[in-house]
């Protein structure tokens, strides 16, 4: 098994190219893999391309070392037409907590600006932060009944629609910041994905068959 993992996400090749010219300054291999997601959980059939930066898994804390060195730098030299400097203390605090939503950049001058503004906070607390985060990552999205009884509507139908949304709750993974892959969904969910897999497969396997025999016999 493929030790490679998704260490950053861009919406456009150039930024995903520009992460891997930066990290193989440092020693670190690192490619582009461009992802299609047939099925969006909230939206049926909405596409999503996106471009993966991949990592080998043992890479990855070298490589958010790397990339925060630079940010720390950068961010003590960023000039005023920043959009974090027209943030309040509060929204500087958000970035903070949700550092996986901002640029490590993004992240260090947040710092910054809250040290600059009377309200230090140290890197055991941006630690504590991300810590948090990842915890809060980590948990399963629950609440898909929609696209489950979709998916059941399908499988019986014996569409080959059912037997991708089956396959999707039942199998879909996300990639952690640290490297770490986790189920998507909830293990109820996840379940009735594989219910609905096989269903749809059964059903499909039903209909082949009428079908056949009305051809063969109609």
């Amino acid at each position: 098994m493929s030790s490679l993992r998704s260490f950053h996400r861009f919406p456009t090749e150039v930024e995903a190219d520009e992460l891997v010219s930066e990290l193989a300054l440092g020693g670190i291999n690192a490619s582009v893999h461009a992802n299609v997601h047939p099925f969006n959980a909230s939206v049926v059939g909405q596409p999503e391309n996106d471009f993966h930066v991949m990592l080998d898994r043992a890479d990855f804390d070298r490589a958010h070392a790397l990339i925060d060195a630079r940010a720390i730098k950068d961010a003590q030299t960023a000039g005023e037409d920043h959009p974090l400097f027209g943030f309040t203390n509060e929204e500087l605090m958000e970035v903070l907590a949700r550092p996986d939503d901002w640029t490590r950049l993004d992240v260090r001058l947040a710092q910054r600006l809250l040290h600059e503004h009377g309200i230090p906070v140290h890197d055991a607390v941006l630690d504590r932060f991300r810590e948090e985060r990842m915890n809060a990552m980590r948990a399963p999205e629950g609440g898909q009944f929609p696209f489950v009884a979709l998916g059941y509507i399908s499988a019986l139908c014996g569409g080959l629609l059912g037997i991708a949304i089956g396959w999707y709750l039942g199998a879909s993974q996300k990639t952690l910041p640290n490297g770490d892959r986790v189920a998507v969904f909830s293990e109820s969910d996840r379940r009735d994905g594989r219910r609905i897999t096989i269903v749809g497969c059964v059903m499909l396997i039903v209909w082949v068959v009428i079908g056949f025999r009305e051809f063969l016999f109609g």
